[in-house]
């Protein structure tokens, strides 16, 4: 519970000293954008190739099985939850995918390493953390920037509508090539595949220039807790079905579904348990991030990881417990 209680506390400390910021200074969303703009274009993509780079070809290969089970446990749920979104609750297409993020993208890069590095060890957690947002970051982060990125005309909003807005006509949407070939271009794409490359083909970088990378990279979950806080600010939380929704496969349901099948194959148990207690975690503060960039679904983006951060105490300690 001490872990928990570490990795947990300060995020609510950080929210806090954003929501009084903006309290303060009246703030609004355009304080939190150029954060954005910052985590989005430094921050992120300076943390996520330090974080990758590091890793040797053994340790990637070494892992396979905890990739394996991450892998299904993070593109599984998000591929379903954006169909079932879109086509089954005829959401657009930009909530559609918040909501599969917020489903499917657990904190690991953020809280990671102080929850499991008490369990499992540092570096245990190390490399889970890695494995991660290796997933994540090569998976979630590049599909969800196309599909946001081709949602521009499918009716954003920021409150509480739904569906799209009748009326106006829709601007031309750009080829899915272009679309494609234009989040390419994002730091937070080609900065963890080209880590990636680099470990795959045994090119190393010097470590003090990894330093370098590390020092502004760290500043990322701060920077974004803080954001998260001034938009939790001007967007009110709420709760509303897809909110609710939200957490509970967030926190209960993805890591249920992933428990069942392990404990049946008697997979190793140090593979089982950093995977369920990893996919146990709080929705990732990147949806905020990417839910302001796009205009979209605001509100329920910062309603889901507030919810999901206040109930992941509950559900963190039960991962544990049932995996011990």
């Amino acid at each position: 519970m001490n872990a928990i209680l570490n990795a947990l506390l300060p995020v609510f400390v950080t929210l806090l000293l954003g929501y009084l910021a903006a309290w303060h200074h009246d703030d609004d969303s355009q304080a939190a954008s150029v954060l954005n703009k910052m985590v989005m274009t430094f921050t992120l993509p300076l943390s996520l190739f330090a974080g990758t780079v590091t890793m040797s070809r053994e340790q990637l290969v070494s892992n396979l099985p905890l990739v394996a089970v991450l892998f299904a446990g993070v593109v599984v749920p998000f591929a379903l939850a954006v169909v079932v979104a879109r086509y089954v609750f005829h959401r657009t297409l930009g909530e559609s995918t918040l909501q599969a993020m917020a489903i499917s993208f657990p904190a690991v890069p953020f809280i990671g390493l102080p929850v499991l590095g008490a369990i499992i060890g540092a570096q245990g957690a190390t490399l889970a953390v890695a494995v991660a947002g290796l997933i994540t970051n090569l998976a979630v982060v590049p599909v969800s920037i196309v599909l946001l990125s081709a949602a521009g005309g499918d009716g954003h909003q920021d409150g509480n509508d739904h569906g799209p807005q009748s009326g106006k006509q829709e601007p031309a949407k750009p080829s899915v090539g272009g679309i494609i070939l234009s989040s390419l271009e994002e730091p937070v794409v080609w900065a963890p595949i080209l880590a990636v490359v680099l470990v795959l083909v045994g090119l190393r970088i010097p470590a003090p220039l990894v330093k370098s990378f590390q020092l502004l990279g760290a500043a990322t979950a701060g920077v974004s807790l803080f954001a998260s806080g001034i938009i939790l600010r001007s967007q009110k939380p709420t709760v509303s079905m897809p909110i609710v929704v939200s957490t509970f496969c967030r926190l209960v349901l993805v890591p249920g579904l992933v428990l069942l099948p392990l404990h049946f194959l008697k997979l190793d148990h140090a593979v089982l348990r950093e995977s369920v207690i990893s996919l146990a975690m709080p929705c990732a503060v990147i949806l905020v991030i990417f839910s302001l960039r796009y205009k979209t679904a605001q509100q329920e983006s910062a309603s889901v990881m507030l919810y999901s951060y206040l109930f992941s105490a509950l559900t963190l300690a039960a991962a544990i417990v049932l995996t011990g």
